[in-house]
């Protein structure tokens, strides 16, 4: 029983002090720029369009209107 409530304290007191400790991580931001007009790499992909009519909102479907 003890052993459990030492092992809750001490979960509590980490979580407590995560965020303070990647705060404090945080402090040495480097600066990113970013250039819209430069070009890496042209995507390949192909846009799809699927449609599928659904059993329910066929007209011959009780559902349906």
């Amino acid at each position: 029983m003890i052993t459990g409530k030492i092992q809750l304290l001490f979960a509590l007191l980490l979580f407590n002090f995560l965020p303070a400790m990647s705060v404090l991580a945080a402090d040495s931001l480097e600066e990113i720029k970013v250039d819209w007009q430069k070009t890496e790499r042209v995507s390949k992909t192909t846009a799809l369009l699927q449609v599928i009519v659904m059993p329910p909102l066929r007209r011959s479907s009780r559902h349906y209107g």
